[in-house]
């Protein structure tokens, strides 16, 4: 068993709005939900190495973001907004680093974007700019409750029902078959999966905003035993 399990943590890439040269960025609040529940974030950065990345690290956690391209299910785009903030790079990179991890046999985690990205990878479809449709606005931060199975991860753990953020425009519409929906919304949105038999989940809501005093929204649970549980699975 190890006692600090690497966990590689998805990047964004983008380019410095001044000098225009290419950069990786990441919200340091991802590496720092798994270092405080014991694992150590790696953040992998060639496409071209990430069987080697697959085959060093224990885990991949998928961080947040931009909505994915909706290319990658198969469906054209109906938010004239979407264009302007899709990153093909990233679509690519991170299919490729899910790809590589399910077949090394390693768990994953998915946060809102990469929730949506599995989703993707196992067949399922999102839709696009929900709110447009007539489900509430949850795109700029809100907070509300979800209902949770009690045969969940998120139900062992936390209970039938607590608060959580929502930071997101699309959401699951087709699950993927290999997929369970284990947490919805009030409004009926999709906010957690999990695999049928892989060690592999996602939330829709994100997490690593719901750590210690200052958490989000304040009176949701603390989501260390979350990420904890997680590492968990990487030592495995």
């Amino acid at each position: 068993m190890k006692d600090r399990p690497v966990i590689m943590v998805s990047p964004d890439f983008g380019f410095d709005p001044v000098t225009h040269v290419p950069r990786i960025l990441l919200q340091k609040a991802y590496p720092r939900a798994i270092s405080a529940a014991g694992g150590l974030p790696l953040i992998p950065t060639d496409i071209y190495q990430l069987k080697d990345y697959a085959g060093m690290a224990d885990g991949l956690l998928l961080c947040g973001g931009q909505g994915p391209h909706p290319r990658l299910y198969n469906e054209d785009f109906d938010d004239p907004d979407a264009l302007r903030t899709v990153n093909v790079v990233r679509d690519e990179f991170e299919m490729a680093l899910i790809d590589a991890c399910i077949k090394a046999g390693k768990p994953v985690f998915g946060i809102c974007r990469g929730h949506q990205m599995l989703n993707i990878y196992f067949g399922g479809h999102l839709v696009q700019n929900f709110p447009s449709k007539g489900y509430p606005n949850h795109h700029y931060g809100t907070s509300h409750p979800v209902t949770v199975l009690e045969d969940s991860i998120l139900g062992r753990l936390f209970g039938a029902s607590f608060r959580v953020n929502s930071y997101h425009k699309n959401a699951i519409s087709q699950l993927a078959p290999c997929l369970r929906i284990t947490a919805v919304s009030d409004d009926g949105i999709p906010e957690a999966v999990e695999h049928e038999s892989l060690p592999v989940f996602g939330t829709q809501f994100h997490p690593e905003r719901m750590r210690g005093d200052d958490r989000n929204p304040a009176l949701g649970p603390d989501m260390t035993p979350l990420f904890e549980y997680f590492i968990g699975l990487c030592r495995k």
